[in-house]
């Protein structure tokens, strides 16, 4: 399942609170920016926020924020469906 629009906002909320308002990825620390509109052509920003499930779905993680993380592009990108 993925996360509710409501569901990212809330992981969104709690993540910033736990780093004095700043949104940063959870597995190296940078400080990940707001997300852009897609572009054909154009590859996003490596620093733009991704949620995503600390027990990956296909393990059967689910889609509460309480298994969300925010990660960067990058980070996002190496984990695949790997446990932290």
């Amino acid at each position: 399942m993925d996360f509710t629009p409501a569901g990212k906002r809330e992981i969104d909320a709690e993540k910033a609170a736990k780093n004095g308002g700043v949104k940063k990825c959870e597995t190296c620390g940078i400080e990940v920016v707001p997300g852009q509109k897609s572009e054909r052509g154009v590859s996003p920003p490596l620093n733009q926020p991704e949620r995503e499930h600390l027990i990956p779905k296909s393990q059967g993680g689910g889609g509460s924020p309480s298994n969300g993380q925010v990660l960067c592009r990058g980070c996002n990108l190496g984990k695949s469906d790997t446990m932290p």
